[in-house]
Order: C-alpha cells, then sequence, then structure tokens
C-alpha cells in the first residue's frame, strides 16, 4: 500500500487544504508539513509534507523521486498523501514514480480560484495583483488536471464548493471514492462553511 499513495493536485486557492485535512482524518498519513501564517483564509492545520516538498521542488527523474520520498515516508503507514499544486504541474514524472497513485483532483471554476488567489495577502503579491497573470499562472495547474484525468486512469475530482459548504454527500463521495471508511461525525466537525473562501 505505500505504493499507491493519494497524490491531491489542483491550482492553489482549490481547496486542496480541506481536501487532504479530510483524508487525514480518515487515517491517512501526511506527516511533518507547514501550517499556514493566515489562519483567517485556511483552516490552521498543515498539510503540506515538507520534506516531501523540498523533493517536489527539484527538477529530478522519477526513479530520484520514488526513492527520496518512500525513505520519507514511515515504513508502517500503509495509507499516505502528498498535497501540492505543483503535482499539477510536474504529474509525469510522479505518475511515472508512483504509477498505483490515486489523483485526487479538487474542482473549482477557474475565476473562483483566481479570485481566490487576488484576495489572499500570501498569494497575490507572487502576481502583483494583477488580474491577467494570476490568471495565466492558475490555468497551468488546472490544463496539468486535465491531462491527468486523460491520461491517469486513477483519478477522482471533487467539487470543492460543494464541499466547502458543508455538503456531506461530496464528503461521503470523495471518502468513500478513496477506499476509505467513511466518518460523518468527523467530517461534520471539521469542516467549517464560515471560513470557505468560496463563500
Amino acid at each position: 500500500m505505500r505504493e499507491a499513495p493519494f497524490f491531491v493536485a489542483a491550482p492553489p486557492r482549490s481547496g486542496t487544504t480541506l481536501v487532504a485535512w479530510l483524508l487525514h482524518l480518515h487515517g491517512v498519513w501526511i506527516g511533518r508539513a507547514g501550517v499556514t501564517k493566515w489562519p483567517v483564509t485556511n483552516s490552521s492545520v498543515g498539510t503540506e509534507n515538507l520534506a516531501i516538498t523540498a523533493v517536489a521542488k527539484r527538477e529530478t527523474t522519477p526513479e530520484v523521486v520514488r526513492s527520496a520520498v518512500l525513505n520519507i515516508v514511515p515504513r508502517d503507514k500503509s495509507r499516505w498523501l502528498y498535497k501540492k499544486g505543483i503535482l499539477a504541474i510536474r504529474w509525469k514524472v510522479w505518475s511515472q514514480a508512483f504509477p498505483q497513485a490515486l489523483w485526487v483532483l479538487p474542482k473549482r471554476p477557474l475565476e473562483d480560484v483566481v479570485k481566490s488567489y487576488l484576495a489572499h495577502p500570501g498569494k497575490a503579491p507572487s502576481v502583483d495583483g494583477n488580474l491577467e497573470r494570476a490568471t495565466h499562472k492558475l490555468r497551468k495547474f488546472a490544463e496539468g488536471q486535465k491531462a491527468i484525468s486523460k491520461n491517469l486512469p486513477r483519478h477522482i475530482w471533487v467539487d470543492t464548493d460543494k464541499l466547502g459548504r458543508g455538503d456531506l454527500e461530496e464528503a461521503q463521495r470523495l471518502i468513500e471514492g478513496c477506499g476509505l471508511v467513511y466518518n460523518k461525525q468527523g467530517c461534520e466537525d471539521f469542516i467549517d462553511p464560515s471560513i470557505w473562501h468560496g463563500s
């Protein structure tokens, strides 16, 4: 099972933190992750493994990725995930490194993602608050998602607007679609529609 991780891949501000933490609440390992500096815009949970991110930032081969990541993930963790937007860009390398991975693809309208990105105090400066630059940047991630869904049969889309607004049917579809046992109470306790950036 260590050979079949969950990869959460989407543009930033697509609800990836929400998706990853819901999977974590159902027994999926994340490991040591950085916590957001912006609690008003995100739940104060860490979902991007810092050590794996260091691997993801390097342009490298599938063999190197696989070896490095499996040295990070504890041997007793059969269910684990990695969440990072760059996966939607470098999906070919990561899919070759882990061909049995299930790709979880959070879905939001691009215009909503862009709006949320530009409203985020930690994201907007990277594009100087410019709408055109933000759209161009985020479209690349969305195009990567489409390529994943076209080329990799092991993938599942999740509507994060529904999820963020507390739609437990969408939460159940996500969890069971990942082969996990759905915990309704855990989802109800964690999802907070008041901080959803699609509200």
